[in-house]
């Protein structure tokens, strides 16, 4: 897209491997999974599969497994993608986000922690198998006049514009000075 800067650029590829190659003293390579994770469903049958959006080491994807799901775990960066998956269930898959595009109906699970790229929104939707769930936490922006939205980090009730196809079962919004975080479960009817 022309005039749009990638998600996954050079440098933003660099700064995202060195924060993996730090290790363990990176919650977002040890930490426990995000909250939302609590509010993911059961596998609707065996083999049931969740996409993992911008894994990480692979923490969510992990947590799933866990739980009986096959997983896709994605990510941008390789420094990622080193850690074992730790199960037979995780599948990893190096891709660059601006331009890899889930299948559609594959999946009755996404999770998405963190990473914010709008065009990404209706591919993610129809990724969806019917019943299937979304879940986001997401940091939130503020709107400043004359200014489009922040790009990685979505404004206050923009979840229902980027995905009219889908319900919304569960929001929660919590606004600070200067952003906040925004926590979404939406359902594929």
């Amino acid at each position: 897209m022309v005039g749009r800067r990638p998600f996954v650029s050079r440098a933003e590829r660099e700064k995202w491997n060195a924060t993996y190659r730090r290790g363990t003293d990176n919650p977002r390579a040890s930490g426990a999974p995000a909250a939302i994770l609590d509010r993911a469903p059961a596998p609707p049958r065996p083999g049931a599969w969740a996409l993992d959006l911008g894994c990480g080491t692979g923490r969510h994807a992990r947590a799933l497994a866990e739980r009986g799901w096959e997983v896709l775990a994605v990510d941008a960066a390789a420094e990622a993608l080193l850690r074992p998956a730790d199960s037979p269930r995780i599948r990893r898959l190096l891709a660059d986000l601006d331009h890899w595009r889930p299948a559609p109906a594959a999946f009755d699970l996404i999770v998405d922690v963190h990473f914010l790229d709008r065009s990404l929104a209706p591919a993610l939707a129809a990724a969806l198998r019917p019943g299937g769930s979304l879940l986001m936490e997401i940091r939130l922006g503020e709107l400043r006049p004359g200014e489009p939205p922040p790009p990685f980090r979505l404004l206050p009730g923009e979840s229902e514009r980027l995905f009219p196809t889908l319900e919304v079962l569960w929001t929660q919004e919590e606004m600070e000075e200067g952003g906040g975080l925004g926590r979404y479960h939406l359902r594929a009817t």
